[in-house]
């Protein structure tokens, strides 16, 4: 029955993203949805994309052993949101994507710095990406492997080859319908979940006389890692292809950071489920290997708990996959391939090119996803690889003095320092943010001090676009306004025609 279920599930998944295949037949219509996406749209394409299935499954792995510290990767995500709609980022990017035709986060720091830095931003990006997106199809394959009776290895190939179908055909407005499927699934199945399995241990009460008093303590294992990891991540949604790509693919400011707020809202209560049923697995087996605790929790309440549990997983792993996919596929179609090898290509060309990009990196990711070690490490490290490049967003767009040089080594050296201090193991115990921020904003700072000019060119190409868009909009709402008065009359006088 639940393999039933699970096959039809995938079945319906790729059938939308089929269907919506037909309706992307440019690369507008594929990368950024014609830039017609509304604020419940936005909300759920970005809480699908921001909480992956290896992400729920690590949350509950590691809230088996620390407790409820293990929620600030997805509370970081909150930080971000908010951060991105007060300083107002989506206005940047909007602004850019609508006067200058924009589909990318590397084409906006070329717009703003030059194309080295463009360059150096494609690269962070296509690590961070593949990194995530790496860890999905084995987290896939977990689940669908002992319900289909498939060996694991096989089953993350199979899984790589669906996310990587739905992600070829689906395109952003695929990927924002799908993910209100996803999310409904998500929320409703692991809420379930959540309330059997601390049910199932004797409540809450129970819970916090069986366990140590720091499960129950948010600041594990100390203050600066906590920091490292909420901040870390925030900081780096400024920059981050999700929550660009919403920004490039709405239809107003006011569609961003509604959808932005409200996506925000989900996910601070989202990660809170498969952290109790961690620490439920906790007290009711204790000497459960700790990957295995979202899983094994729900199945010793009953079969339909382990069902529910797997549909959650699942959803979130689909909402995720292939968007990161698109992402990926954006960036080299945009700033690889037009950028560099093909400035003057075709919307067709760059199309076929995304699409290519999504299918290799689709079994490139698979691949090196079956090497992977600590879920949610790897994620933390992944957002902390990115997060000075937001850093350096934010304050080019509030300082106008911050130079193309400046921004450009600072991100590579930042960049690269967080890159090696992730891979050597955080040497010292030290979150990778730290000596990245320290040495970046260094190099950041003293660059732009030594710069004779009080306002970068950048800042005046910047400056240039939100009164473009500004204006643009001041128009679009007088024809609209006109429009309106023109069908009241109309209406009126066909009314009064009526009477008489």
């Amino acid at each position: 029955m639940a393999a039933t279920i699970m096959g039809s599930y995938l079945v319906i998944i790729i059938l939308i993203g089929i269907y919506a295949s037909t309706r992307s037949k440019n690369v507008q219509e594929y990368l950024v949805a014609k830039r017609n996406l509304g604020a419940v749209m936005v909300m759920a394409l970005l809480f699908g994309e921001m909480l992956s299935g290896a992400a729920t499954v690590g949350n509950a792995t590691e809230s088996f052993k620390v407790g409820l510290s293990a929620v600030w990767i997805n509370w970081g995500m909150v930080l971000g949101l908010w951060l991105f709609a007060l300083l107002r980022m989506g206005k940047f990017f909007r602004a850019f994507g609508n006067q200058r035709g924009g589909m990318s986060v590397p084409e906006a720091y070329k717009f703003l710095f030059d194309r080295r830095t463009s360059m150096a931003m494609m690269l962070i990006l296509v690590i961070v990406y593949a990194i995530i997106y790496a860890l999905q199809p084995l987290a896939l394959a977990g689940i669908l492997g002992p319900m289909f009776g498939i060996d694991k290895t096989l089953m993350a190939i199979i899984a790589g080859g669906i996310m990587t179908l739905v992600a070829v055909t689906g395109g952003l407005t695929g990927m924002a319908w799908m993910n209100c499927v996803h999310a409904t699934v998500m929320i409703l199945a692991l809420f379930a979940v959540t309330w059997a399995s601390v049910g199932h241990v004797g409540g809450l009460a129970v819970m916090k006389a069986s366990l140590p008093p720091t499960y129950f303590d948010f600041i594990q294992p100390d203050w600066l890692t906590v920091i490292a990891w909420a901040f870390g991540t925030g900081i780096s949604m400024l920059c981050a292809a999700t929550t660009a790509g919403a920004a490039f693919g709405a239809k107003s400011d006011s569609s961003v950071n509604k959808g932005m707020f409200f996506a925000g809202l989900l996910i601070l209560g989202y990660p809170l489920m498969p952290a109790l049923i961690g620490m439920a697995a906790k007290v009711s087996q204790p000497e459960m290997a700790p990957a295995i605790a979202l899983f094994g929790m729900a199945n010793s309440i009953s079969p339909l708990m382990g069902g529910l549990a797997s549909m959650a997983v699942v959803a979130a792993i689909l909402s995720t996959g292939p968007a990161l996919l698109l992402i990926v596929g954006t960036v080299l179609a945009r700033d690889f391939y037009k950028g560099l090898l093909k400035p003057e290509a075709t919307d067709r060309e760059q199309l076929i090119f995304s699409r290519v990009m999504v299918g290799l990196v689709g079994i490139l990711g698979t691949y090196f996803g079956l090497q992977a070690t600590s879920i949610l490490h790897s994620v933390l490290g992944a957002f902390q690889i990115r997060a000075f490049a937001g850093v350096v967003l934010a304050v080019a767009l509030f300082w106008p003095r911050v130079t193309k040089e400046a921004a450009f080594w600072s991100l590579c050296v930042g960049g690269a320092l967080a890159g090696i201090w992730h891979f050597a193991g955080n040497p010292y115990s030290v979150q990778p943010l730290w000596p990245s921020l320290g040495v970046g904003l260094t190099i950041l700072c003293g660059m732009t001090l030594l710069s004779k000019e009080p306002v970068s060119p950048g800042f005046r190409r910047y400056r240039e676009v939100l009164r473009e868009d500004d204006a643009r909009g001041i128009e679009m709402a007088r024809k609209q306004f006109s429009a309106e008065r023109i069908n009241r009359l109309t209406s009126a006088g066909e009314k009064n025609t009526a009477a008489f």
